[in-house]
This record gives structure tokens, sequence and C-alpha cells, in this order.
């Protein structure tokens, strides 16, 4: 599946985290120069992308509570751990895939080959288990050439099987979230805003 097939709802969230990443590095490239955490990087990011999502959503960090009744978002049932997602849009106490947009985890250093097993595993169970419409990991990091982040993102399958548990369709892997033209308008505005 492409992200051509993507629903619309989905293409949105994605474009949100798009432009928001764009903002980082056109505002924020000190902060990624200085190789600063992965908490302050994502703080600027859920900055960023107040900006671009829709006032009717909420955009959180570490928000690790669900429902109307504020229940824990548990990861692992068996052991009673908690979900705690770097970033998400959603809208705040209710339940269901139409109030939960985008599940984002960042990381500073993306190992490759697909990025981070347990943050991979986390966005997986954001669909499946959480309803979010869209989960990405995300990797922020600087190569010689600068910013470079990745993504691989998550959607729920289209065609569930009856009786089934809700299944995450891998739906792009994308060596690059910007292409190099893209990279270089970036670098341009970075530099026209002083971020540089």
């Amino acid at each position: 599946m492409g992200s051509d097939e993507l629903l619309d709802a989905e293409q949105v969230a994605l474009m949100w985290l798009r432009h928001a990443l764009g903002d980082l590095y056109v505002h924020d490239w000190a902060l990624l120069r200085h190789r600063v955490g992965e908490r302050a990087l994502t703080a600027r990011l859920a900055h960023h992308l107040v900006s671009h999502v829709d006032p009717s959503w909420h955009v959180d960090a570490e928000y690790d509570r669900q429902g109307t009744d504020g229940a824990m978002k548990v990861r692992d049932k068996a052991r009673r751990t908690r979900m705690q997602p770097d970033l998400v849009v959603h809208r705040r106490g209710l339940r269901g895939s139409e109030n939960n947009r985008l599940f984002v985890e960042v990381k500073r250093r993306w190992q490759q080959p697909g990025g981070d097993a347990d943050d991979i595993d986390k966005v997986r169970q954001a669909v499946t288990e959480h309803r979010y419409q869209v989960a990405a990991a995300v990797g922020i990091g600087t190569t010689g050439r600068g910013f470079s982040p990745v993504w691989t993102v998550y959607i729920p399958s289209r065609r569930p099987q009856s009786g089934t548990r809700r299944k995450a369709t891998l739906v792009t892997w994308t060596e690059a979230v910007f292409d190099e033209a893209e990279l270089v308008a970036l670098e341009v505005a970075a530099r026209q805003a002083g971020a540089y």
C-alpha cells in the first residue's frame, strides 16, 4: 500500500507532521546542530505541530491517559505498563479512532534498518489497541548533509477479518521525509530565519 492509498484524514495528519518537521529545521537548527536530546526536540516538534493542526484537535506530549474517565493507556496488560507516546494529536477525554488522529514516537538517532524496534512496536500497537488513525516512528537525525528525518508509518488495515483483532498495515517506509530539493529549500529558509 502506498501513500497514494491513504485516506484524506491520514494524509492530513502526515502533512501536519511533515510541516512541523520542516519548521523544526527552519527555526530550531541550533538544537539539531548541538545534538540536544530527544525530549528537547520533541518539545519543539510539538510546538511547531500545534501551528499546523486544526484547532478542534489537541497536541499533547507523553499523554498516557484515555477516555472520559482518564484511564491509564496500557501498553502491556499483563504487566500493567503504561503507554507514553512522545506526541499525540487527539481529542482529549474521548475514545475511538475518530478522536485519535496521530501518534508519534521520536528518536534522536535512527537505528537502521527500520528504526528502534520498541518504538516500531509502540506505533503498531497505537493503531491496533488504541485506535489511532495514523502512527509514525520518526527518526530526527543529522548526517554529514544536514537534517535527514526518516519515518515508518502505520495505519489500520482496510480489511479487518471478522472476529479478529484490528491489524496495523505498514504504509510507507521513506528513506527521507523530504527529498533533496525540499531539503535545500528548508536550508535556505533556515539561513534566512537566522536559525542556521
